[in-house]
């Protein structure tokens, strides 16, 4: 071939190597735009569901308008739908002995789940470990069947603040952890609950030590049962990392008559789920309105403070109120992810914004 007949096929050569330099350039465009509309879309919606009272535990209804990522505003748990759907969700408690027989304890509520209509094809169940802790390394799912039989599932991914699991059907889903796991700090919570006045000026305040994954509204319904209309839950930050067995010292920088009982106590996480139980109770002799409180490691590094508040406490029922009918949810949503939420959820739903679903 002629030179000149070879060089006049140069710029049709390179031409088509620029066309297909920019179709690949446009597809990776197109690509990358297709992902980050995946990332958008696998953050979940938030819902608040239904709730119905049987046997004194609450039953909540979720009604699915179409397919997507759904997140439950109390309980955390999330959902994947695959369409119009209806479920069904509510705690139960734990068999410890079979959980024990097979080397695991409770490491968050065990819930059971009905599917009415619809389907639901991934479950992301709440966890409470820290990562960098190794915590997670320990998790497994555990499946209670309707015989009362019990399986342990290999689950999809651990993430941040979640287990995800895949799932074909419904029954009974919680997390377990492993008996022999090493000891690591886990995500914990604080929680108030003030016995008012009475007579003779006498009060209590209840100091509940809890894992993060607990189902709040769950441990208010309980305390209410027990306690009725004499002790109201007091809204405070009550965020803080608790390691199991660790003891704990609660104290005061009270200089009226008071008593706190007991001295020590250990975190005893496993107990959590079920047996909401004060772990320290400070008890009051005179009307107190405001009160320190430092929660530290007992023999513990000095002035390594776990968790230290200033703490209101109401004379009378908020707003006039009687004291157990003080709405716990209509205060706040623990899993709201809105920004100017209670301090309650603030570091949680922190967490939840920034984990990829």
């Amino acid at each position: 071939m002629p030179a000149e007949a070879e060089s006049a096929k140069l710029p049709s050569t390179s031409s088509g190597m620029l066309t297909r330099s920019g179709e690949k350039h446009h597809h990776l465009e197109r690509q990358r735009e297709v992902t980050r509309a995946l990332v958008i879309k696998s953050s979940p919606d938030g819902f608040t569901p239904e709730i119905h009272y049987q046997d004194n535990r609450g039953e909540y209804r979720f009604q699915c308008p179409h397919a997507g990522l759904f997140q439950c505003s109390i309980t955390g748990l999330v959902f994947r739908m695959e369409g119009e759907a209806e479920v069904l969700y509510m705690t139960v408690p734990w068999d410890r002995m079979l959980l024990s027989q097979r080397g695991k304890r409770p490491a968050g509520p065990l819930f059971k789940f009905t599917c009415l209509k619809g389907s639901v094809s991934q479950l992301h169940l709440p966890h409470c470990e820290i990562h960098s802790e190794g915590g997670c390394d320990f998790l497994s799912v555990a499946h209670v069947t309707d015989d009362d039989s019990m399986e342990f599932l290999h689950h999809h991914e651990t993430r941040e603040t979640h287990v995800i699991l895949n799932i074909t059907q419904f029954s009974k889903y919680g997390i377990t952890k492993d008996k022999e796991a090493p000891v690591s700090p886990i995500r914990a919570l604080v929680l108030l609950f003030y016995k008012l006045p009475d007579d003779n000026n006498n009060s209590t305040l209840s100091v509940l030590l809890l894992p993060r994954n607990v189902d709040i509204d769950e441990v208010c319904k309980t305390r209410r049962t027990r306690n009725g209309d004499r002790e109201i839950y007091i809204e405070i930050n009550p965020n803080c990392r608790l390691t199991r067995d660790q003891e704990y010292t609660l104290s005061t920088d009270l200089t009226d008559e008071h008593h706190i009982d007991p001295e020590n106590a250990e975190f005893v996480d496993y107990d959590s789920y079920t047996n909401y139980m004060p772990t320290f109770q400070l008890r009051l002799k005179t009307v107190v309105e405001e009160v320190n409180l430092l929660l530290e490691e007992h023999g513990g590094p000095e002035n390594e403070r776990i968790w230290d508040r200033l703490v209101s406490l109401p004379v009378t029922p908020p707003d006039g109120a009687r004291a157990g009918k003080y709405n716990f949810l209509s205060s706040h949503k623990r899993f709201n992810c809105d920004r100017g939420q209670s301090s309650l959820t603030a570091d949680f739903c922190s967490k939840h914004n920034n984990a990829a679903f």
